[in-house]
């Protein structure tokens, strides 16, 4: 009975992602994605639990996505398939000059979480933004 119950909800989970689309998939493979880019402030070290309680703050850039997402396969470090994503942690490069606007296309490189300052599933590598249209 367990391994029937299993299966229908791979299923369910496979036709949900048809239905919305292929997914995307880990780096190298560069994606498009779209949505609103918002300033989160979460904490950092020494405990990563509360800013007002002295861990310091880590401003931190996060696209909303205008359609929520899945990414299939793995990245480098075996994080695997994640479906229904919503927003990404945006990394930027050092010298990216980068205000926030309403509604953008931002394309890139996807990866899975690695540090306790990855604060999405899936985060993204920064090649371009552009306005959208």
């Amino acid at each position: 009975m367990r391994r029937s119950s299993s299966l229908f909800a791979s299923v369910g989970v496979l036709l949900a992602q048809a239905a919305s689309g292929a997914c995307l998939n880990y780096e190298p493979q560069l994606v498009t994605v779209a949505g609103t880019v918002v300033v989160k402030v979460f904490p950092g070290p020494l405990n990563y639990e509360s800013v007002a309680a002295g861990d310091a703050p880590e401003r931190t850039y996060i696209l909303q996505l205008a359609e929520p997402i899945c990414v299939s396969g793995q990245d480098l470090l075996k994080n695997g398939p994640v479906a229904d994503l919503r927003e990404l942690q945006l990394v930027l490069p050092a010298d990216a000059q980068f205000v926030p606007t309403a509604r953008v296309r931002v394309r890139g490189t996807l990866f899975g979480r690695q540090t306790g300052h990855h604060r999405t599933p899936v985060l993204m590598h920064v090649v371009r933004f552009e306005r959208a249209t």
